[in-house]
């Protein structure tokens, strides 16, 4: 039976409460990713993710419209092979991710003066490695989150996406 260990990401990329907004938009850009945990002291102290992001720009909405791409700008074929790789809550995350990175300098300015502390989710979901793949699936969807933070002994060991599970079904490893 396979279990967290198996399938995490080891070498987690990780900001600090004081990461300005600016840096983690580049994080998440330039690694691919959806969102990071945030540690203090080596201790996680929150996750923020591009959903955060997307929740902080709606409702600054207005300061962002000057200089964004729509998602029908995207080729329909990096379109087509996104769409085949990520799930739909992944997808509208990249958007906007991509989106506040093209953004133009003035609606990106805002972003400097807020940090990952200031807009980071406290509520963690964390399992420990040793946890089996079906039961860890399950307390995702139970919680309604894309990433898992694997702990052991209150120190972070590393992550699992929704993406890692699916890799898991697509191998047979999780029915």
């Amino acid at each position: 039976m396979m279990v967290l260990r198996d399938i995490m990401t080891s070498d987690v990329v990780y900001v600090t409460p004081d990461t300005p907004i600016t840096d983690v938009v580049s994080i998440l850009s330039s690694e691919s990713i959806t969102g990071v945990p945030v540690l203090s002291s080596n201790r996680v102290v929150g996750v923020i993710s591009a959903s955060d992001i997307v929740e902080f720009a709606g409702r600054n909405e207005t300061e962002l419209e000057n200089g964004q791409e729509s998602w029908d700008d995207i080729d329909d074929e990096m379109e087509r092979e996104l769409e085949a790789e990520m799930s739909p809550q992944d997808l509208e995350e990249a958007e906007i991710v991509d989106q506040i990175e093209d953004s133009s300098k003035d609606a990106v300015e805002m972003f400097t003066e807020f940090t990952a502390g200031d807009l980071m989710t406290r509520k963690l979901c964390s399992l420990p490695s040793t946890t089996p793949l079906d039961r860890a699936a399950r307390e995702m969807v139970r919680k309604g989150v894309h990433r898992l933070l694997v702990m052991d002994e209150n120190r972070l060991v590393g992550i699992a996406t929704s993406m890692d599970f699916l890799r898991a079904v697509a191998q047979g490893h999780l029915r």
